[in-house]
């Protein structure tokens, strides 16, 4: 695949500050997710944080660090509308 080859040929190159950042807040999202989902931590009656609302924010970061990520390839990055 093309996004292999670039890597392979620009390893040393690559930053990859981003990359990691990516995993790291996709990885708080999935936690946030679990929390939820478990209700080990939410109580739909009585609470003050939402961990699905943390999801989203943690799981948008993460995102964006990907995006980030990739505009070292120089690939164009569209964002889909309705």
């Amino acid at each position: 695949c093309l996004e292999a080859k670039v890597i392979l040929e620009n390893y040393r190159r690559l930053k990859l500050s981003n990359f990691v950042w990516a995993f790291g807040f996709l990885g708080l999202g999935a936690a946030c997710l679990a929390i939820d989902y478990s209700r080990i931590a939410c109580d739909p009656k009585s609470h003050w944080f939402q961990f699905h609302a943390a999801w989203h924010v943690f799981s948008g970061i993460g995102m964006l660090c990907i995006a980030n990520y990739l505009k070292q390839f120089g690939l164009k990055i569209r964002i889909a509308s309705s």
